[in-house]
């Protein structure tokens, strides 16, 4: 196979490892002889590989067997048999039964097949026939890779509505005498997806849908959706299903959503109405799952508003996933993430997206930009630290705005690095920022009025209750990131004021010497003409009166693959940093390597469906 071929399906492989609604069909191959697997009229036999046979198409099901994904309709769904759980017995394909389980179940070890139930015996051919043996025989992958089967094992997938509450599909199920492999709209009357949530739906009339992306319709909702007209958005409250924080976020995506994220006041007043009278807690996407434990939301809004029971959530570690509670009209608390519950999906409408906060881009670079002196100049704006000036927050924004400015508002990802890691000379500085929140139950809000487009909360942050009086916001200079806090206590600050400029130029024309690019805060070069050390890398940076990069932020860490003219994954290319012409004094950095990054992606109960 040539060798970009198989990088693709090595990548098409991986990226099929997350949760999906159909499972994935391969060729199984013996490594030693070439031939594959295959299903014809009901009997198993070697052949050579060939994808267009769909008899060769096998699939993972529910209960660790392989089974057929032959379009012949006697074939599919036939199960990978042994006669019987000793040496030298037979193996075949037979209709999955309850009865033939153990001799059903299949796992790897290695490159092996073994019979899960009794893993001393091995899928091997004895006499150009399939059978059970001893280990250590034959060996098994993917046709067209190295990847073991057991590398695309199904994972189930919860249903929705219907009569199953949520239990994923059972694979392979009956309807109506035709065995079927995957979710089927055979007989849909809303024509979507739908599968049986038992082997047998003739006999147990079991079902739901399957969870897929599905296009609105004129009302402006997909189907088993309901608008939310306060916020354009469209809601499914899953009442019937118990799940996991992580198995309900994940039926939300495999629809295209997001697990509910609570912005605005008229919200909240809305999901508090719509849980009245029902007795369970139900997920949202509230979580302190990241690396610091801080409280977020899970499709990445802004986190402005919490409307805690308590005025501080639990400090049980294991408890980080929030929930909203109907006991309490609809405030929040908090348990472990692990706890079967109902839960609620969200996704804003087309035109709701297209005016929701955009992703943060770099600031204008200033042609000519000055700053009063004592400012650092960023982007079209002045800032500056006061760490040790230490007032409370309204005695810190008095200050400012005798100096024409305001307390710092933070906007941006850049605007972050820049403030947390170039304004305060000690790494135990605490700095009030321009964040707020006025009373009990308001919403953080920035002192200049502007739109909140940013959260950066520290562990277990924030912390205020809905009933908590006015809080402030700090920045703390060790751990940069922010927490709340009664706004009389004494801390120093960080104002902001606009710059003063003739004009603003476009921001990849920066002061940089030839063959630098312009980045965060600095200017960049990449080494990329030969493989060197460390110490020849550290030495070649200073010979250009440069050092070595730190990777200080996420917008530093994406630049090497985009500076890089021809970039690879064998050798990490030296990358060197020196100060920007104007306005950027010298840093001391440390040594990081930087490596491309993979990014990881109602209220009212709608009717039941009829399938």
């Amino acid at each position: 196979m040539a060798p970009l071929l198989r990088v693709l399906l090595l990548a098409h492989l991986v990226s099929q490892a997350a949760p999906q609604t159909e499972p994935i069909t391969f060729l199984l191959e013996n490594k030693a002889g070439g031939q594959c697997l295959t299903v014809q009229s009901g009997a198993l036999k070697l052949a050579p590989c060939d994808p267009k046979v769909t008899g060769q198409h096998w699939l993972w099901g529910s209960t660790e067997n392989l089974m057929s994904a032959s379009q012949t309709p006697e074939d599919r769904g036939l199960c990978l048999t042994a006669t019987a759980l000793k040496k030298s017995a037979a193996v075949s394909v037979e209709r999955c039964s309850a009865s033939q389980e153990s001799q059903q179940q299949w796992q790897c070890r290695d490159s092996e097949l073994m019979a899960a139930k009794k893993q001393v015996l091995s899928l091997t051919i004895q006499s150009g026939q399939l059978s059970l043996g001893r280990t250590g025989g034959i060996s098994w992958r993917i046709h067209g890779s190295e990847e073991t089967p057991c590398s695309v094992k199904h994972q189930p997938v919860s249903t929705l509505f219907g009569t199953g509450h949520g239990q994923p599909c059972h694979l392979p199920y009956r309807y109506k005498g035709t065995w079927y492999v995957g979710c089927t709209t055979v007989e849909s009357r809303t024509g979507l997806p739908w599968c049986a949530t038992t082997p047998d739906y003739d006999q147990d009339e079991l079902w739901g849908y399957c969870p897929t992306a599905q296009p609105a319709e004129d009302g402006g909702c997909p189907q088993l959706w309901k608008l939310e007209a306060g916020s354009r958005a469209c809601v499914q409250v899953n009442e019937g299903t118990r799940l996991t924080w992580h198995e309900a976020r994940t039926s939300c995506a495999l629809q295209g959503a997001e697990l509910l994220s609570v912005e605005g006041k008229c919200e909240a007043v809305y999901f508090a109405g719509a849980m009245l009278g029902k007795d369970s807690l139900f997920w949202m996407g509230l979580n302190r799952l990241n690396s610091v434990g801080a409280w977020q939301w899970s499709d990445g809004r802004a986190l402005t508003r919490v409307h805690w029971e308590s005025e501080r959530p639990t400090s049980d570690d294991e408890a980080s996933c929030g929930v909203l509670n109907p006991e309490s009209h609809g405030l929040w608390k908090v348990v472990r993430c692990t706890e079967k519950l109902p839960y609620i999906c969200y996704q804003r409408l087309p035109e709701a997206a297209t005016n929701a906060t955009a992703p943060s881009l770099p600031p204008p670079v200033l042609a000519n930009a000055t700053c009063p002196r004592g400012w650092s100049a960023h982007g079209a704006a002045c800032f500056r630290a006061q760490p040790t000036a230490l007032v409370t927050w309204h005695e810190a924004r008095a200050a400012c705005v005798r100096d024409g400015a305001e307390l710092a508002r933070v906007s941006s990802e850049d605007e972050h690095d820049f403030v947390s890691t170039r304004l305060a000379p000690e790494d135990d500085s605490l700095l009030w920022i321009g964040l707020s929140a006025s009373g009990p139950g308001a919403a953080f809000a920035w002192s200049d009025g502007s739109p909140v487009t940013l959260t950066v909360w520290d562990r277990s942050q924030p912390s205020r209750g809905d009933r908590s009086p006015a809080t402030c916001v700090y920045l703390s200079e060790h751990s940069r990131r922010w927490s709340d806090a009664p706004c009389d206590l004494p801390k120093g600050y960080v104002c902001r004021r606009p710059s003063i400029s003739d004009g603003v130029r476009p921001a990849d024309n920066p002061d940089c010497q030839p063959g630098w690019v312009m980045g965060p805060h600095s200017c960049y070069w990449v080494g990329a003409e030969k493989a060197e050390s460390f110490t020849g890398a550290f030495n070649a940076c200073r010979r250009h009166n440069a050092t070595l990069v730190s990777i200080t932020s996420r917008r530093v860490q994406a630049l090497p693959p985009t500076l890089a003219p021809t970039p690879t994954l064998a050798l990490a290319p030296t990358l060197a940093l020196a100060p920007a012409l104007a306005n950027a004094p010298a840093l001391s950095l440390r040594l990081a390597l930087a490596l491309p990054r993979a990014v990881f992606l109602t209220p009212a109960l709608p009717h039941q469906p009829q399938r």
